[in-house]
């Protein structure tokens, strides 16, 4: 599977909530979040997330979306990597 990288938001501002959509039969996928705010050093994305909604799409996938915290939600810029392995 392949990472990819995003802008997530603007400093101070939570205008942009970070959405991704997962499988609801992969089951034995794992999606890791990892924030950067300098695309060098990356840090594990969940404790400065917020779940905010899981909305199904009708087609087996859902629609997930999270609020970026503070720190990284004050951050000039900040990216996020989504990391999916299979176990």
């Amino acid at each position: 599977m392949s990472s990819d990288s995003q802008k997530a938001g603007t400093a101070g501002r939570n205008t942009h909530p970070n959405r991704y959509p997962v499988s609801l039969g992969a089951g034995r996928a794992v999606i890791d979040v990892l924030f950067s705010s300098d695309l060098a050093h990356w840090r594990e994305g969940v404790p400065q997330l917020q779940a905010v909604s899981m909305d199904q799409l009708g087609d087996g996938r859902a629609l997930v979306t999270w609020r970026v915290l503070p720190p990284f939600r004050d951050e000039p810029q900040v990216f996020m990597r989504l990391r999916a392995v299979g176990q």
